[in-house]
């Protein structure tokens, strides 16, 4: 049996301004589990939102299960990924801790210059400061963990 997991995550910013007022302020976090079991040339697929062992157990049961129940056309065994050197990007992604007030005062910044760009424009309908981040993580049995 052989076995992958990718795990990914991230969050999200979002504020937006409309006439120098703060109209919108959301956060959102997400998380997901995949797992694929390898059975010969049979593969299952499972995944979850629920990162606990417990959870992650079940789906690990439900990939077992769906690779069980699936007769494959090919005779070729799926291959996992092998352990391999991964060149270090992480120097182009640094993040930086900005405190909210700062990314704030940037989004309503904004739609003043926007406002003050030139004097046929009356209003902005929508004005965000909007940030991102996530992460992938490759597990598997054949030794394979990667984290990007």
């Amino acid at each position: 049996v052989g076995l992958e997991m990718l795990i990914s995550g991230g969050e999200n910013l979002k504020l937006g301004f409309q006439k120098k007022k703060l109209e919108k302020y959301e956060s959102t976090q997400s998380q997901i589990a995949g797992i694929r079991v390898v059975l010969g040339s049979a593969q299952g697929y499972s995944f979850t939102e629920n990162l606990s062992l417990e959870s992650l157990k079940r789906t690990y049961q439900d990939a077992l299960q769906n690779a069980q129940s699936l007769k494959s056309q090919s005779q070729e065994k799926a291959e996992l990924a092998k352990p391999a050197p991964i060149r270090d990007l992480s120097h182009l992604n640094q993040v930086q801790e900005v405190p909210i007030e700062e990314k704030m005062k940037v989004a309503e910044k904004l739609e003043s210059l926007v406002l003050a760009g030139d004097s046929r424009i009356q209003s902005v309908p929508y004005c965000s400061f909007v940030e991102t981040s996530g992460f992938r993580r490759v597990l598997n049995s054949e030794g394979v963990d990667h984290t990007f």
